[in-house]
Formats: C-alpha cells, sequence, structure tokens
C-alpha cells in the first residue's frame, strides 16, 4: 500500500529559481507558457515541500538545537515540478557563507521519513556552492540509506561540476 499511495517529496534547492528557469528555458526553448507550467505534473495526491538552507536556533530548550525552516505543502494544482523549481521562492534563501546544504539533505531525510508514505529527497545543485554543513555528504548519503528514504541529486551542469561530485 506504501509502494502505491501518495508520493511526499522533500525539495533542498540551492540555486535560484531565476537560475533553474533560465537554464531550463535554454533547453526548452520551443515550450510556451502554459507547457512550462504543466511540465512534470505531480500525481493527484503528490505533495512538494521545499526545505531551507539554513538553521535558526531553536532556544526554547536546555539542549541546543536549530530549525529549518519548511515550506506549505504544494499539489498539482501549484504546477509541474519544473514551474514549482523554478517559479517561486518558498523560503528566505540564506547568506551564501551560512547554506548548509549537507545539513539541510539530511533534515530533508528526517522529515521525509516521519510518515510512512512514498517518498523522496531531491538535491537540485547548482554550479560551484559553498558548504558551511556540520556533516559531510557521504554521512548524510549512508543516514538517508538507513532511514529507507531515496535521494536524487539533480544538477543544472551535469554530474561532472565539483558540487555534484561532492554527493
Amino acid at each position: 500500500a506504501v509502494e502505491n499511495g501518495p508520493g511526499k517529496v522533500i525539495v533542498v534547492r540551492v540555486p535560484s529559481g531565476g537560475e533553474i528557469s533560465n537554464k531550463l528555458a535554454a533547453s526548452n526553448r520551443r515550450l510556451s507558457y502554459l507547457d512550462f507550467r504543466d511540465r512534470m505534473r505531480l500525481g493527484p495526491e503528490d505533495r512538494v515541500r521545499f526545505l531551507s538552507l539554513a538553521g535558526s536556533p531553536y532556544k526554547q530548550s536546555k539542549i541546543p538545537a536549530e530549525l529549518f525552516g519548511l515550506s506549505r505543502e504544494l499539489t498539482p494544482k501549484d504546477g509541474g515540478v519544473f514551474w514549482l523549481l523554478s517559479g517561486y521562492t518558498y523560503l528566505n534563501p540564506p547568506k551564501a557563507n551560512e547554506q548548509r546544504i549537507a545539513d539541510a539533505v539530511a533534515v530533508a531525510g528526517l522529515q521525509a521519513a516521519a510518515e510512512n508514505d512514498r517518498r523522496a529527497v531531491v538535491l537540485v545543485l547548482g554550479g560551484h556552492e559553498q558548504d558551511a554543513s556540520r556533516y559531510d555528504p557521504a554521512v548524510v548519503r549512508r543516514y538517508l540509506e538507513a532511514v529507507h528514504v531515496p535521494l536524487f541529486v539533480w544538477s543544472l551542469y551535469g554530474a561532472g561540476n565539483s558540487a555534484a561530485r561532492a554527493w
């Protein structure tokens, strides 16, 4: 039942929506605005959320903790995957030296594993991102494997760039 139920995807998007939009438009010049909006449509019950690249301290506890922002659930009514990735800023972007890509992917995995739905984490990379994470990408990949959350890494510039090679 889990394999056939609604899907839940948590996206960690590093490049800006504008950078993604420019890259997709360059490779799909013949797509109209409406085609682009509906490209890669979600299933009727599928949901997508975006996770912030920076944590903020949670001071209500005696144990040090940080919270990563999470967008509202996005549905097929909000557009296809290309549209969601490129069109809208769901969370405030962190400063370049504060973005914690690997840490955000780990938190996304934890969030995705919280329910028994079909689930995945998608990491979208651009060119040469700086990562101020406490964890290494290899450690995060092993963690996601342990909690049975698939990780998909999409790179705008191919698997050969430095950001994609780290994953």
